[in-house]
């Protein structure tokens, strides 16, 4: 299959400043599917972001620049927050939290999510730290630390693991069992508990769902189009790599058939040229315009029982995508950064 390069598209005028929302859309993004991590071979969902590609990006820069602005205003401050917050944690997770990590063998159900924090050499005060929290408890179980806390109506199970190397993970989810069952395999070394396939490690989003939830689909309402798609979809996965201050997407979805496949690589065809059919009518339309631009970026195709789709999107346009969406003030680090 053949995808065209997109090097150039949708460059925009350097300088431009990043709204404070998107610290919360990108925090949406803060999940992933570590290169060779260890997984419940039954886990549906996993999804990564290597926090250490995305501070390279300027994408990422802008958003520590601008959580730290953020910390700023509301300790009322002149101290840089970036060094008390590394005093009182006792390291600086700006600059040592090399990946986050979210799994779940249910989609349906919250208690089954396991949140993965890869951190440096040290987790500074974290374990003292706990002792503040609500109904705090801890354990040794099986030659593990296991911390506990109450979260709302659930109990949270924390904790740390040292690998061979000196690099420390935090592991934290509602389910016990589930955690040591994790800190076994992670001991262990067991190759049979990764999940399908090798994550690309250069990737700044891993995103994969193994099978949709039975209530995703039964919750799509009779008659819409959304319903009729879901239920021929078996797995997604989404990679979001950052190469010459460009974001590359890859998305792959497997449907339940080779000829299911060719359906939705019919319709995404069909739907591209339905809106170049109507780009006219919605030229005053910023929405439609931003719409347009991103599809003309896509390229379509399928093989199999895999549906595949591409783009190249500069960085540029996602900065200034997300200050229009957010519609607030820009990041002062942009401004600084282009003069």
């Amino acid at each position: 299959m053949q995808f065209r390069s997109h090097s150039s598209l949708l460059n925009r005028p350097k300088g431009r400043k990043l709204p404070v929302a998107s610290l919360l859309v990108l925090a949406c993004l803060f999940q992933g599917i570590a290169y060779g991590n260890p997984l419940e071979p039954e886990a549906k969902f996993a999804c990564h972001v290597n926090l250490n590609a995305l501070r390279e990006t300027r994408l990422g820069q802008s958003l520590i620049h601008e959580t730290c602005r953020m910390t700023q205003e509301e300790l009322g401050s002149a101290e840089d927050p970036q060094a008390k917050i590394a005093k009182t944690l006792g390291f600086n997770p700006f600059e040592e939290v090399q990946s986050v990590t979210v799994r779940s063998d249910s989609l349906e159900d919250p208690t089954g999510i396991q949140i993965q924090l890869n951190v440096g050499k040290t987790t500074g005060n974290l374990e003292g730290l706990m002792l503040t929290a609500p109904g705090y408890e801890s354990e040794e179980l099986n030659g593990y630390t296991i911390h506990s806390s109450d979260l709302e109506r659930n109990r949270a199970y924390v904790s740390i693991h040292t690998a061979k190397d000196g690099n420390k993970s935090i592991f934290a989810t509602l389910d016990q069992p589930k955690l040591m069952k994790t800190l076994d395999a992670i001991s262990n070394d067991n190759p049979k508990t990764t999940i399908d396939g090798q994550m690309d490690p250069s990737a700044i989003l891993h995103l994969h769902i193994h099978d949709l939830p039975t209530e995703l689909r039964e919750s799509i309402e009779a008659g819409n189009p959304m319903r009729n798609i879901v239920q021929f979809v078996s797995a997604i996965d989404l990679v979001v790599i950052e190469s010459q201050q460009n974001f590359e997407l890859s998305l792959n979805i497997t449907a339940i058939s080779d000829s299911k496949a060719t359906q939705l690589d019919q319709l995404a065809r069909g739907a591209l040229a339905y809106l170049e059919l109507i780009e006219d009518q919605k030229r005053d339309d910023e929405e439609f315009k931003t719409l347009m631009t991103i599809m003309e970026s896509v390229d379509f195709g399928s093989e199999g029982k895999t549906f595949s789709a591409t783009a190249t999107i500069s960085e540029d346009f996602v900065l200034e995508f997300l200050r229009k969406e957010a519609q607030l003030e820009f990041s002062v680090y942009e401004e600084d950064t282009a003069k």
